[in-house]
């Protein structure tokens, strides 16, 4: 994965960097900014809170032709099966912002 962001093509890709509570998105193209404040939104009032209750916490690292980098950090102290958090998750950002076609966990 880490490949993947250090070939992306300049041109293509701004280095953007945006402190948002806690995300530190390292990698978008401006015109995507509406997107990425979209899914910021949802992150940050949804699925944070639900994650911080567990002990974790949630971080857009990247977005990209329509799929969105994420990071989960922290300790789970519940058996919450990582592909159900996965698949909430993704069906959350992809049902409200059209844009996102998928989501990766880096």
């Amino acid at each position: 994965m880490t490949d993947y962001f250090e070939e992306s093509d300049s041109n293509s890709l701004d280095s953007n960097t945006e402190s948002v509570e806690g995300n530190d998105i390292q990698f978008f193209d401006e015109k995507d900014q509406k997107v990425v404040d979209e899914i910021l939104d949802l992150l940050n009032e949804i699925v944070r809170p639900q994650l911080a209750m567990d002990g974790q916490d949630i971080q857009l690292k990247a977005y990209k032709d329509g799929i969105a980098y994420f990071m989960i950090k922290g300790a789970s102290s519940s058996i919450v099966d990582t592909t159900t958090l996965y698949q909430g998750i993704r069906e959350l950002l992809i049902e409200h912002v059209p844009d996102v076609i998928d989501i990766e966990q880096i």
